[in-house]
């Protein structure tokens, strides 16, 4: 079944493919992951046999999360890895393409999460005070890095931005978030007052072409991909001091905390963020009670005692 390239069959591999984009709507990022976790796990079973799924075993899985972890794997990504497994023969098993299903009997590691990095409000300030920009590029880069923390949005969401997307008054913003779902963002004064003299820019340099609405491109006129976007925000976190990590997603967490270290309700924010879970959203209330409760035992008399 399997072939040196493809490692899997296509017809088994790309009916599962065809089945979370189409019918569960997952982002294209998120089914190429599916798509190499399950190529890795029919890798390490056999590197240059054929594989059939139905052989699979429970203890099959087991070995290869034995093998991730000894390589250094961390807990939370070997169970985002073990999830696709599960997704994928669970599918087979629909589908009548296996009779049991091994995933059912393995347990997933203990994972402790780590709360969400982010950018004090401070040193934001002056991120963003002092980002002043002398040429194109500097000034795409710098709206990037305020949009960013302004609306909150995934790099995915971000790339995926055109022109039209924003409102002509500049208060509203079209998202298009995971599995198509589009969400409607408002945008500050003084971000949509950024965004707009972005595009006059473009226009005014003829960089974007008639076709091509991105709202961040290149100097070349392509749009900028993500990659770009995690070395923009690498790069500029970097300069301005910030330790620790430095992605675009360090700007959402960023986003989150600052709302509701200021007041902002979780169920807002859940909805600005695009989560479809509050479970994923309450994790910022864990964020900053830990960092109130390490004010206040500095703060107290009593509290180094």
């Amino acid at each position: 079944m399997l072939r040196r390239n493809n490692r899997l069959p296509r017809k088994v591999l790309e009916g599962f493919i065809t089945y979370i984009r189409a019918e569960k709507r997952l982002s294209e990022n998120t089914v190429e992951c599916y798509r190499r976790d399950i190529e890795a796990f029919m890798r390490f079973l056999s590197p240059d046999a054929p594989v059939d799924p139905s052989l699979v075993t429970p203890d099959d899985v087991r070995r290869w999360i034995a093998h991730l972890v000894r390589g250094g794997t961390k807990p939370g990504s070997v169970n985002r890895m073990v999830s696709s497994l599960r997704s994928w023969f669970r599918f087979l098993r629909l589908r009548g393409v296996v009779r049991q299903d091994p995933l059912l009997s393995v347990r997933a590691l203990k994972n402790h999460k780590r709360l969400p990095a982010f950018v004090s409000e401070v040193r934001m300030g002056e991120l963003l005070d002092c980002s002043a920009a002398s040429n194109f590029e500097e000034e795409r880069n710098s709206l990037i890095i305020l949009l960013l923390y302004a609306t909150g949005i995934r790099v995915s969401e971000l790339v995926g931005l055109r022109i039209d997307n924003i409102s002509s008054d500049g208060r509203l913003m079209k998202v298009c978030g995971k599995g198509g779902k589009e969400r409607i963002m408002p945008l500050l004064p003084a971000v949509s007052e950024k965004i707009f003299d972005h595009i006059a820019t473009i226009r005014s340099l003829g960089i974007c072409p008639q076709d091509n609405f991105s709202l961040f491109v290149s100097s070349a006129g392509e749009p900028v991909n993500r990659h770009a976007v995690y070395r923009i925000v690498r790069d500029i976190l970097t300069s301005a001091g910030v330790g620790g990590k430095r992605s675009p997603h360090v700007l959402r967490h960023t986003f989150a905390t600052h709302l509701l270290d200021r007041g902002a309700d979780l169920r807002e924010i859940q909805e600005l963020l695009g989560h479809s879970s509050m479970t994923t959203t309450q994790r910022y209330t864990h964020s900053s009670t830990a960092r109130l409760r390490e004010v206040y035992r500095k703060a107290h008399p009593r509290g180094k005692g």
